[in-house]
């Protein structure tokens, strides 16, 4: 296949950078804008700004960085909306889709414009993945008209922008989601289109047949960035009508990876392992993301390799990507990238072939940044920061650090001023805990293998108690067939048949099970047990006759054996029927919404801050903000201090320590379930399932089943919070963060004393210094 419509070189070859504003709610990789260098990069396109419910811009989230980036020179100032997050996350996925319909149209085209006038910009990039896709998981299909709007909007946009304005936007380099595109008219419209020539394979190939040719079952080594594949697409688009002068292709500065089933196979017909929606690779310290790894958090692992004692490097020339094999034995990443010198290959190829440029995601991946501790070291105001905090109204050395210190000395400081600290102090304690979590996960698995074990130890006593010889609840369920060793066989109630065994004899009894439901059911409701969990079987016992009185000279008898026999048991089945679920795995399942979940604490915190001045925003209350916030960072904060307890339990732990061990992994996952969503079922079951085990270890009103009470309700406190704050399991999506937030804080105050004694001593300590702040 041929490249074409490349035969005019583009006027100018565009170098564009995109800058991931967010990054700022990282725990490193933290990058100024300001650090961008004037003269490297013809365009940066500012990432990213969304759309109100009401069709108007929204940079709340990045609002600081971005009042730093207007006023910066050198390069061209494109603001990006959208991204994958915005566009497939439940409750805000819809925005694209309704701001582009005929109805709504005008209004979003005239915010925009306004916006563009009110601000330094050059032009605006939209990204919106993808119009009218159908298979987009956990959101409803795209409608086939979706890409004719996008056609008609940026049509409609660009009439009444100014001209010297540009326009720009995203597309996949995916057959199934181009075609929506009508890319051949769209392109009279805008000046470049950013080709996104990378997530070519990923996690979420898995299944998929169609996804890689000789890979069937789509869990091959594949490289994202692959250059054949790379070209086949530039062939594709180009064939579909727009000229190559006009595409700007994407470069990355950062990998896709793959946990391998083998180390010892690293080809593109070896295997990964996981699922298409979870990924078993190792999480970065920066970006924390399973299978996504940045180029400097891969350089360093090269650079100081650290916990890892395999890592090897190497180009593959098949498919003109960096390889890195990373990682311990029998645990080995292999990721796939492109580094300085395979990227300057790749632009000047690209640049050889006619097209408009290149764009690289994301610059704040490629290095370490000097801004580590999200701090400018001038402010573009003519003020050091040591000036700038004596004149602000909460000098940051009257900060506590701490709750507790903070409920000492709140009644000296400003209420807004407490807000504040609080705030500051939830989100140190919200990027303490991420921290932790990496400390704590260093020799925890051999404790959950024990977990795991204790935990299947106590289904076979909770059945036999169940199933008690004369009064228990289990027996109502059965009819008994009971007879003496060599008896006939008597047919009675399990209930009401004679206590044959406390009579010096051998005996059995065969239970025949007449209302299997009720018995099922009874048994879950009790003991947590459940019905996968049980088979039928027979168990055989001894005990010795009573020798009666003893007679002179006989010395002791030996021992006449009176067996014991049950038929047709309820016993616990094999032990790979019973799923016992790992709460590390939904801990690092729930990052990405902890992640959102600090970038939005982060927004409010500087939104506390500016409101203190007469020109800042005046969109969110201090107080809402501070009792929302504090409930799901202080869950967060109990997991990772439980994990740590668990460490601290050794292996021959007695029987107390055991209870101890599994209550302390249960709280795991009843503080953590709130953040996973939809990702719980694959992980460890259903709420439903974990709150079994807890039934299955405790007695009633303990620790384990109070806490499984908060996690049995999707509509409690912890969901709802963070639902609102986040969008974690989907919002309405229709409320400001004003709104959002003060919609949280009421649900944590319709708390009752009696839910929040379902929480921790250790919760409920640090949630009280938080109402009284």
């Amino acid at each position: 296949m041929e490249i074409v419509n490349n035969g005019k070189a583009p006027d100018q070859l565009k170098t564009i950078g995109y800058f991931e504003a967010l990054d700022q709610s990282r725990l490193c990789l933290r990058m100024s804008v300001k650090e961008i260098p004037a003269n490297k990069y013809s365009h940066i396109h500012f990432a990213f700004a969304a759309v109100t419910s009401s069709f108007d811009v929204d940079i709340s989230d990045v609002e600081y960085e971005f009042s730093k980036f207007v006023k910066m020179s050198g390069f061209k100032k494109i603001l990006t909306f959208g991204g994958w997050a915005f566009s497939t996350e439940a409750g805000i996925f819809q925005r694209f889709r309704d701001a582009t319909k005929k109805e709504h149209r005008e209004t979003f085209v005239n915010n925009l414009v306004s916006f563009m006038n009110r601000k330094n910009l050059d032009g605006f990039d939209f990204d919106w993945e993808y119009p009218g896709a159908p298979d987009i998981p956990d959101i409803t299909p795209g409608s086939p008209e979706e890409g004719d709007n996008y056609l008609a909007f940026l049509q409609l946009l660009r009439s009444k922008l100014p001209s010297e304005k540009s326009l720009s936007l995203a597309v996949p380099a995916s057959y199934w989601y181009l075609k929506q595109y009508p890319v051949k008219d769209i392109a009279k419209y805008v000046d470049y289109f950013i080709y996104m020539t990378y997530d070519l394979h990923g996690q979420w190939d898995v299944d998929n047949k169609s996804s890689m040719p000789g890979c069937p079952a789509g869990n091959c080594l594949r490289s994202h960035i692959n250059k054949t594949e790379t070209h086949d697409a530039m062939v594709m688009i180009t064939k579909a009508g727009v000229e190559a002068r006009q595409l700007v292709i994407g470069i990355t500065s950062y990998a896709r990876s793959f946990r391998m089933n083998d180390a010892s196979c690293s080809g593109p017909f070896c295997t990964f392992a996981g699922d298409k929606r979870h990924s078993m690779a190792y999480a970065g310290p920066c970006t924390t993301t399973g299978g996504y790894i940045s180029n400097a958090e891969l350089n360093d692992i090269i650079k100081n390799p650290g916990n890892y004692p395999i890592v090897k490097s190497y180009i593959d020339k098949d498919s003109d990507s960096n390889i890195l094999m990373y990682g311990n034995p029998g645990a080995v990443d292999w990721a796939a990238y492109m580094d300085g010198d395979l990227k300057t290959n790749r632009i000047n190829w690209i640049k050889g072939l006619n097209f408009g440029g290149t764009s690289d995601w994301a610059i704040d991946l490629q290095n370490y940044s000097n801004n580590e501790n999200g701090d400018d070291d001038d402010d573009d105001d003519g003020t050091d920061d040591e000036t700038s905090d004596e004149i602000l109204t909460c000098p940051s050395d009257k900060n506590p650090g701490t709750l507790e210190g903070l409920a000492d000395i709140a009644d000296s400081l400003d209420s807004g001023c407490v807000h504040l600290f609080a705030l500051d102090i939830l989100y140190s304690q919200l990027l303490d805990s991420l921290s932790l979590f990496q400390a704590n996960s260093e020799g925890y698995d051999d404790k959950f293998g024990w977990y795991e074990k204790w935990t299947k130890e106590q289904i076979q006593p909770r059945i036999d108690s169940f199933m008690k010889l004369g009064d228990g609840k289990g027996l109502k369920y059965f009819d008994c067939y009971w007879a003496y060793t060599d008896g006939k066989e008597k047919k009675d109630s399990c209930l009401g048949m004679p206590h044959i065994w406390d009579v010096n004899a051998g005996w059995s009894i065969r239970y025949d099970l007449v209302d299997k439901k009720g018995f099922f059911d009874a048994l879950a409701a009790e003991t947590g047990i459940d019905e996968s969990w049980v088979a039928f079987g027979e168990t055989s016992d001894y005990t010795c006759a009573d020798p009666g009185d003893p007679r002179p000279g006989t010395g002791g008898l030996p021992c006449r054996k009176l067996f014991q026999k049950k038929l047709n048991y309820p016993q616990k089945g094999s032990d790979d029927k019973i799923h016992v679920g790992n709460p590390k795995k939904l801990i690092e399942a729930s990052i990405g919404n902890v992640t959102a979940l600090r970038t939005s604490l982060l927004s409010s915190y500087l939104s506390v801050g500016l409101s203190f001045y007469d020109d800042g925003p005046n969109d969110t209350s201090a107080t809402d903000a501070v009792v929302a916030y504090s409930m799901p960072i202080l869950q967060l904060t109990e997991a990772i201090n439980s994990m740590k307890d668990i460490k601290e339990i050794g292996e021959d732990a007695k029987e107390q320590a055991k209870k101890d061990l599994i209550f302390k992994i249960l709280t795991i996952v009843f503080m953590v379930i709130p953040f996973v969503g939809e990702a719980l079922g694959p992980l460890i079951g259903s709420a439903a399932s974990v709150a079994r085990i807890a039934l299955l270890i405790g007695e009633a009103g303990n620790g384990a089943l109070t806490g499984a009470d908060i996690i049995e309700d999707p509509s409690s406190a912890p969901f709802a919070v963070l639902g609102l704050i986040a969008g974690v399991g989907g919002g309405s999506g229709k409320l400001s963060k004003a709104e959002a937030l003060a919609e949280a804080s009421k649900a944590r105050g319709l708390l009752k004393g009696s839910d929040l004694a379902k929480f921790s001593q250790r919760f409920r300590d640090q949630d009280a210094l938080v109402q009284r702040s």
